[in-house]
């Protein structure tokens, strides 16, 4: 992961997460066949900036506080004749509210074969577009992308 992209507008709350290398690489084998868990990416959102509310992971940990989760992650589907389907890779946006003992609940879900458009991804970058009612009133806060080896910490202005 080299970078992560956020910009809230009216009603949507888009996402972009871009990688240190190809999507497709990383969803697939040379040989084409699809894989799973060689991308993956999580960003926590604490919506009201309030280290007091929300996940408690403890006080050094820095998604303490955080209200959502968002989740890119990759499942391998094989081949289905019956079906008529391929093998493929379909990546996978899941949006989760989180509660102070780490329970969490799935607010939202997408992935890139459904027609609504909410996740897309092309060469080096997945880019997820979300209802922005599921960040309460005005999106904003501190984001935190964890990844092995640390986390980064950013914020998110409001809307006007």
């Amino acid at each position: 992961m080299t970078e992560v992209h956020v910009e809230v507008l009216e009603r949507d709350v888009f996402v972009r997460f871009s990688f240190d290398r190809a999507v497709r690489d990383a969803i697939e084998l040379p040989s084409g066949a699809p894989v799973s868990g060689r991308l993956r990416a999580l960003l926590y959102w604490d919506l009201d900036d309030d280290t007091r509310t929300g996940l408690d992971a403890g006080r050094s940990d820095p998604r303490t506080g955080a209200e959502r989760k968002l989740e890119i992650g990759v499942v391998a589907l094989g081949e289905d004749a019956q079906e008529k389907r391929r093998a493929q890779a379909l990546i996978m946006a899941t949006l989760y509210g989180l509660k102070s003992d780490f329970a969490q609940e799935v607010l939202w879900r997408t992935d890139n074969e459904r027609s609504d458009g909410a996740l897309s991804w092309r060469a080096d970058s997945v880019e997820v577009r979300l209802p922005a009612a599921l960040f309460g009133h005005k999106p904003a806060g501190r984001v935190v992308l964890t990844q092995l080896g640390g986390a980064s910490v950013g914020h998110v202005a409001p809307t006007r």
